[in-house]
């Protein structure tokens, strides 16, 4: 089927921007508000980028970053979120950033040494000081991808000569992956050292006469959300002082950090305190992008985060740019340049289904693909086409397997909430109906129905149609194409 399809490899094999990280730039199909947003980035102006899971918000951060990066912005993305208090975590997630910026910037000066001695002697130590306060000792391996990354200057034999100096000046050549690299590597290979009792050290009053490298932050002075921040400042200064236009911070999976549970009133808990903070997301020379679900923008708003001064980005997507994403994907991973969705789907119907199905998002459309692909080779591997039969049950394998739990987050914090009623409207069988349906089909009396409805209408799974409220009977419509779908081919159960 590969021969037959001119591809080098199956393209429906990966989801996530994660798996692809490296193919980003050739893969990313540009949205409309693109240019806009980026823009907006370079010139300090903090956004929020709000969508539905698998919309594309994390294959935008990762291409943002890029793309900023060649610009000469000072880029980092903040997606992992282990330690960090669920609640009253301003201090901690502020530190958060200092430390990411603290690792790449450590990083970038040890590859362009020459930069340093851009910074004047009190830039030089106030960085050091923060390196030796901030750097987290990382491995070799964390430490050469992100400095294969950093460009400028190309340095390959940086490793070994920062390792022979410090380490072992007759070693030619680094064997032990195990080795770490601590802030004390970093500080010594910038040829650098402060003295913290020199006389005009007042703005480190927390830390005179001690050890610097011995200091515990979170046991000083320091260790404030304002102080904090105020280094934030001195960080993004110093940035600026090595040519870089100016310093973007990138928030994604928030609303994924396993420990929320995709409860929303957690994830607003956990996030609310830094996107309160109106000053930090005005600071100039620094600008701040959160991506979150759709969902809890009207519940920050709720909690003081001024969506009116910070434009918020809706990353949707319409049927003619999904079908843009996908033959953009196939031309990727085919010879022909000219090849795409209508060659694999001869049907005009049956590719609208299947964008339908979708339901706006690249993710759930690259699933689906994939779904209808394994059917297609386990059916006639030799076709040149997605044939009828294999679309057709590739599309219920999708939506009788679909992982309906991650699509819908929940106000409650019971994850699997969400299931007991897509199966109670599967029973009934119906893409619009009243609540004498559900009485029939779940044999049940009008008060419990009541009950059910109120619930469906909070999870998003049904609307109040419109019909039903001009007449005397209330109708409510079924909300996700997959279960209209499952519907409409009379299938009632789940695999799941």
């Amino acid at each position: 089927m590969i021969e037959k399809f001119g591809l080098k490899r199956n393209p429906f094999s990966k989801y996530s921007a994660e798996e692809e990280i490296e193919q980003i730039e050739k893969l990313f199909f540009k949205p409309n508000y693109y240019d806009t947003l980026i823009d907006d980035l370079k010139n300090g102006s903090s956004r929020f980028i709000l969508g539905q899971r698998g919309h594309g918000k994390s294959t935008l951060i990762h291409y943002l970053k890029n793309d900023l990066e060649k610009n000469q912005i000072f880029t980092i993305i903040i997606d992992k979120f282990d330690g960090i208090p669920t609640v009253n975590n301003d201090r901690e997630l502020i530190e958060l950033v200092v430390k990411n910026i603290i690792k790449k910037l450590s990083i970038f000066l040890s590859k362009n040494s020459i930069d340093f001695n851009k910074l004047s002697k009190i830039e030089k130590d106030k960085l050091i000081i923060y390196i030796n306060l901030f750097f987290e000792t990382i491995s070799k391996k964390e430490f050469e991808e992100i400095y294969n990354k950093v460009d400028r200057v190309k340095n390959k034999n940086f490793l070994i000569r920062i390792y022979n100096k410090i380490f072992l000046s007759k070693v030619n050549s680094i064997t032990n992956t195990a080795i770490n690299i601590s802030s004390q590597i970093i500080s010594q290979s910038l040829g650098y050292s402060v003295n913290s009792q020199i006389p005009y050290f007042e703005y480190f009053k927390e830390l005179k006469e001690i050890q610097i490298d011995k200091v515990n932050i979170k046991e000083t002075d320091l260790y404030t959300y304002d102080k904090l921040k105020s280094i934030l400042c001195d960080l993004v200064q110093i940035v600026k002082k090595l040519e870089f236009q100016s310093t973007v911070i990138l928030f994604d999976k928030i609303d994924e950090f396993k420990i929320l549970g995709q409860d929303l009133n957690k994830i607003v808990d956990f996030a609310k305190e830094i996107l309160t903070d109106t000053e930090l997301l005005l600071q100039e020379d620094v600008s701040i992008a959160f991506s979150l679900w759709t969902e809890v923008r009207y519940l920050l708003n709720a909690k003081g985060v001024r969506f009116d001064k910070f434009k918020e980005i809706d990353v949707s997507w319409n049927r003619e740019n999904l079908e843009k994403i996908i033959n953009k994907r196939l031309q990727f991973y085919s010879d022909n340049a000219e090849f795409n969705i209508s060659k694999l789907i001869v049907s005009t119907e049956n590719k609208k289904e299947i964008i339908d199905l979708a339901n706006k998002s690249p993710r759930d459309l690259i699933r689906l693909l994939s779904s209808i692909y394994d059917v297609q080779v386990t059916n006639n591997p030799v076709a040149s086409i997605f044939e009828s039969n294999s679309i057709s049950k590739g599309c219920i394998l999708f939506a009788q397997n679909y992982d309906y739990i991650s699509s819908h987050p929940s106000k409650t914090g019971a994850g699997n909430e969400v299931m007991p009623f897509i199966r109670k409207i599967l029973l009934i069988k119906k893409h619009e109906f009243d609540l004498l349906d559900i009485n029939k089909a779940l044999n049940q009396k009008t008060k419990n129905s009541e009950i059910y409805i109120s619930k469906m209408l909070k999870l998003g799974l049904i609307v109040e149609s419109e019909v039903g409220k001009t007449s005397d009977i209330r109708l409510y419509k079924v909300v996700d194409p997959k279960l209209k779908f499952l519907i409409s081919r009379n299938i009632s159960n789940l695999e799941n």
